[in-house]
């Protein structure tokens, strides 16, 4: 990745430091933009902005003009720079489900992603962030396939279950008919929600599908192993399955030339390790790493 940039959105908090409240008021002043009509590329002052490959906005989860700032960043960068890659904070199958509805308009599969956020109480699980999706397919509607936003998801697995369901419609392929039968009982467990057969079939799966690569296309065999190494990390440390999520993207999806833009908390986008030096972050993590020099 040839540069990187990280945009951090927060509230505006005032509290008692060891520094004045009138330092605090007017520091803040001098380095402020108002966001609450929306953004434009007057409100950029830097000119190198848009020449960076990668653009994290951070926010602290649950404000609302958050979801705002990142409609508006993303569609402005679409216009500017035609960027179309949007890298999610959820995982790769309700990113599929997303962007289903985004090509589709069938509110039925938003819902399967938002419904499951609701029985979790997440955070994601707000009107807010689903009036941004149906945003989202709207502008992409003016716009050609090519260019349309569309999500990647990098996050844990959330849902073991949605997971099961994105498998039998992506084996429902015929190329992949030979080694559905080898999925089956990984398709189970996801279903059932049983992490440890989870963990021990996606490993033992990993070896399988290794010897029959030759008999799967390329780019199939890749997604694959993808939703292997997923299933293998379901209860892994999750900043490192978003990191290993990235990398492994990056080189599946070719991003090398690509602008890439993602909307995280704001603890995975800090750019300097953490909680006395036992914490990296994922924008750490890409930034000491080899394909962002």
């Amino acid at each position: 990745m040839k540069i990187y940039f990280t945009l951090l959105f927060l509230p505006l908090i005032l509290s008692y430091t060891k520094s004045s409240g009138q330092d605090n008021i007017s520091y803040l002043l001098g380095h402020a933009t108002d966001i609450t009509r929306g953004i434009s590329t007057t409100q950029i002052t830097d000119p190198l902005f848009f020449n960076n490959q990668l653009f994290l906005l951070g926010e602290i989860h649950g404000i609302q003009k958050g979801q705002d700032v990142d409609y508006d960043l993303v569609t402005l960068l679409n216009q500017k720079i035609k960027l179309n890659t949007y890298v999610a904070e959820f995982d790769f199958a309700k990113a599929y489900f997303l962007n289903q509805y985004l090509n589709t308009g069938d509110e039925g599969l938003m819902d399967a992603v938002f419904q499951d956020w609701v029985k979790q109480d997440a955070q994601w699980a707000n009107q807010d962030f689903q009036r941004k999706i149906r945003k989202l397919r709207a502008y992409n509607q003016n716009h050609k396939p090519d260019q349309r936003i569309y999500f990647e998801g990098i996050d844990q697995i959330q849902n073991p279950a949605l997971v099961a369901r994105y498998l039998n419609i992506l084996f429902k392929d015929p190329s992949l008919h030979k080694v559905h039968s080898s999925f089956r009982g990984l398709i189970t467990a996801l279903a059932a929600k049983n992490d440890s057969l989870i963990i021990a079939l996606s490993s033992q799966l990993q070896t399988d599908a290794g010897i029959n690569s030759l008999h799967i296309e390329p780019s199939k065999f890749a997604e694959l192993k993808y939703v292997l190494r997923n299933c293998k990390s379901i209860k892994s440390s999750r900043e490192g399955v978003l990191y290993d999520n990235f990398s492994d993207l990056f080189k599946m999806r070719n991003w090398g030339n690509k602008k890439l833009y993602g909307f995280f908390g704001f603890a995975h986008i800090l750019q300097s390790v953490g909680n006395q030096g036992k914490f990296k972050s994922l924008a750490v993590r890409l930034e000491e790493d080899p394909i962002c020099s």
